[in-house]
């Protein structure tokens, strides 16, 4: 039986990296696709909540809101999780900080730093009155009777178009505030690589370009 030459042998490795290459770039693309899905669905999942939310709650938004929202709640009533957890059919509040599933996906919890915001909350929507916080205010000094309350999601609605966003997945490049102390936490760059997820205040959810 003749030997295999050397000139043979590299073309028969040559074409198997090139086949491995093509194999991986597949299961990459299939396995990204999957994640947004996951990420898309858990954010629709919150706007719904949020809707049922301020149904029971005279129309108002949850809140007073941190800006920037870990992937995790617990009996802190500045995180969504705390306002929206049996909406989402998760498990009370406790002591101990829970994964809020909705924010996050399989690839987050694999890039990301423990403590980093999943999402920054939209500061400032356009009211009757003037520019608000649509979440409320409250300083770390204040109690719970104190600050600002959140807004009505009609007059949101009604005041603000279909542009105005509630939600948006954090990274270095959506942070507005570079002093937080989370800040060096953040993901350098978008999750899904040049697009960012939004949820906006009718609830749609859409990834839109981050260039």
């Amino acid at each position: 039986m003749r030997a295999f030459t050397l000139v043979e042998l590299l073309a028969v490795l040559a074409i198997v990296s090139i086949l491995a290459a093509i194999v991986y770039s597949v299961g990459n693309r299939a396995y990204m696709s999957a994640q947004k899905s996951v990420a898309m669905s858990g954010l629709r999942d919150v706007g719904m909540a949020m809707t049922m939310y301020s149904q029971e709650h005279d129309g108002y938004l949850p809140g007073p809101l941190y800006g920037g929202q870990a992937a995790r709640y617990a009996q802190d009533d500045r995180l969504l999780g705390y306002h929206l957890w049996s909406y989402l059919e998760l498990p009370e509040p406790s002591k101990n900080r829970e994964p809020f599933t909705p924010l996050t996906c399989e690839l987050f919890e694999d890039l990301t730093v423990d403590g980093a915001p999943a999402y920054f909350m939209q500061q400032t929507v356009k009211m009757p009155v003037g520019n608000r916080n649509p979440w409320g205010y409250r300083r770390n000094d204040q109690t719970k009777d104190e600050g600002s309350k959140p807004q009505l999601i009609n007059v949101i609605q009604m005041e603000n178009n279909e542009s105005t966003w509630a939600m948006c997945a954090a990274d270095a490049g959506s942070n507005r505030s570079p002093q937080a102390g989370w800040a060096s936490k953040l993901l350098p760059e978008p999750l899904f690589g040049n697009e960012r997820l939004y949820l906006y205040f009718d609830w749609h959810v859409e990834f839109v370009s981050a260039d």
